[in-house]
């Protein structure tokens, strides 16, 4: 049995939920958008009924598929939705990664808020989220011809892979950190 079928025997809203957003962003990683946004907004309705706090991340996966697609308007529709649920909830974590989504597709490669949120991923050594989205802006600004930019975030994207294979993305600073100071 794969996990969604074990979520859904068990009737418990928040792993069917969870399986289906995890099954989306498989599917974005494949660049298969029609299967992932399928996955992420049936996710998305669950954490909604349950008031689940993966809402957010399913919020934030569904507005990159939609951006990466070119369907600027429903991107911006469940950014406005997704940026709003992170603000209410105090979640520091997607303001910042929201910023991002918002540098690179809402405001055309505004480099500051990108920059304010690889500043955020960096203090709390989120390396694989930098190389991901380091990556990713990297085309942007090759594809718009600034290269120095593009240089700039192929480079972090690099230095971040480096750092994950050094072992450094342990996080002693958060407490659910393994090698942390608040686990044993």
């Amino acid at each position: 049995m794969n996990a969604l079928e074990i979520a859904e025997h068990t009737k418990i809203d928040h792993l069917i939920g969870m399986s289906h957003m995890n099954i989306g962003i498989c599917y974005e990683e494949l660049k298969d958008y029609e299967k992932a946004a399928i996955h992420l907004k049936f996710s998305i309705k669950v954490f909604e009924k349950s008031e689940h706090s993966f809402l957010t991340k399913a919020l934030f996966a569904l507005t990159h598929v939609y951006a990466k697609k070119d369907n600027i308007d429903l991107a911006l529709k469940y950014f406005m939705k997704g940026k709003g649920e992170a603000e209410n909830k105090n979640d520091k974590e997607y303001i910042e990664k929201f910023k991002i989504l918002e540098g690179l597709y809402f405001s055309h490669g505004e480099y500051e808020l990108i920059n304010e949120a690889f500043s955020y991923l960096a203090d709390r050594k989120m390396f694989a989220d930098m190389e991901n989205f380091a990556t990713e802006i990297g085309d942007y600004f090759y594809q718009t011809g600034e290269l120095k930019l593009s240089n700039e975030f192929y480079r972090m994207s690099i230095e971040a892979r480096r750092k994950i294979k050094r072992g450094e993305i342990i996080n002693e600073n958060q407490p659910n950190s393994i090698g942390s100071n608040g686990v044993e």
